[in-house]
């Protein structure tokens, strides 16, 4: 870009057909680039449009809108639990993280060990959590 200020902060704005989520306003590295921290996703994964946004006295003012720019949030983990369960089965793992797609059968589980692998299908109660 172009013709950014140091007397203001910039923020940018993730959008998809889903919802948007806008990063923390931090001044720019110079006249020609601001960077933003990526903010959590709050929705399943998928191509967003990014928007550039002066935030300057408590209102915010589109300053680069261009459809052509997305980004890619894709889905991850962060944790699972139980760690450990028995070997007869019957009980329910669950999986926190984000982005998850809220659609049936839309992920597995893989469970592996010496004796061989086995899978089972995965719900996604939440964009936050699935489980198995």
């Amino acid at each position: 870009g172009f013709g950014l200020s140091s007397s203001v902060t910039y923020l940018c704005r993730f959008t998809s057909g889903q919802g948007s989520v806008s990063s923390a306003a931090a001044a720019p590295s110079s006249v020609t680039s601001s960077a933003c921290v990526l903010p959590a996703w709050a929705y399943g994964e998928g191509d967003t449009t990014v928007e550039l946004y002066r935030v300057e006295g408590g209102s915010e003012t589109l300053v680069a809108s261009n459809p052509a720019i997305t980004f890619l949030y894709e889905a991850g983990w962060t944790t699972f639990a139980p760690s450990s369960a028995p070997a007869v089965g019957g009980r329910s793992v669950t999986v926190a993280g984000a982005g998850f797609v809220q659609q049936a059968g839309y992920y597995q589980c893989a469970f592996t060990s010496g004796g061989g692998d086995t899978a089972s299908v995965a719900a996604a109660a939440t964009y936050a959590q699935l489980t198995c």
